[in-house]
């Protein structure tokens, strides 16, 4: 896993969801970053107010642009800051970065479709429909796909493929599968579909909006 925080102040957009919040902080827990200010802007964000208490960690309302930087400069000064580091996204791990819109495309997709972004499957499900859809590790989900994505996390394979399988069992369970069918997902509450079915078809949704 890799994370870069060398700098003095890291602006992150709102890609980052709970999820992902969730394992920043751990290795903002684990490691010397205490010299490092974060500051977490955009729409999504406030889902991430109550996870820490940092003093070094900042929330914003709105998304900061790279021209809104020089806007931000007073809280650079106030902390004796020295270096301005703007980021769309921390690349967590040292294989398959995905670009900034296919990630937050597939973030995005998931939510609407009922997905919890809590649920470790989220994650593993979000990375196996991007790693398809930009052909990484591509082949047999058993073979290629989830030990990529057991790599990343240090889990099992059966590990990869169960919390997958349980994050759309509780969709399902829900009861509330409109949203999928306006994607044309034909599938009824008894007839719930397998991993690989359902990385087919919201890989194929990605690829659709990228087109």
């Amino acid at each position: 896993m890799a994370v870069e925080l060398d700098s003095d102040l890291v602006i992150i957009d709102d890609s980052f969801i709970e999820a992902d919040f969730k394992l920043l902080k751990n290795e903002i827990d684990k490691a010397e970053y205490k010299g490092t200010t974060l500051v977490f802007t955009g729409s999504d964000i406030y889902k991430c107010k109550d996870m820490g208490n940092y003093e070094n960690i900042f929330f914003a309302d709105k998304t900061i642009g790279n021209e809104d930087v020089i806007k931000h400069l007073n809280l650079v000064i106030q902390h004796g800051l020295t270096e301005v580091e703007t980021k769309s996204k921390l690349n967590f791990f040292d294989n398959a970065e995905f670009p900034i819109e296919m990630y937050r495309q597939a973030t995005k997709l998931l939510v609407n479709c009922g997905f919890n972004p809590k649920h470790k499957g989220f994650l593993y499900l979000r990375d196996a429909c991007l790693m398809t859809l930009m052909d990484i590790r591509a082949g047999s989900l058993s073979k290629d796909i989830y030990p990529a994505i057991a790599d990343r996390y240090n889990v099992s394979n059966e590990s990869v493929e169960r919390a997958i399988r349980h994050a759309v069992a509780k969709v399902w369970q829900t009861n509330k599968l409109e949203p999928l069918y306006q994607f044309g997902m034909k599938y009824s509450l008894n007839d719930r579909p397998t991993n690989s079915v359902i990385i087919s078809c919201f890989t194929d949704i990605l690829r659709e909006l990228n087109d």
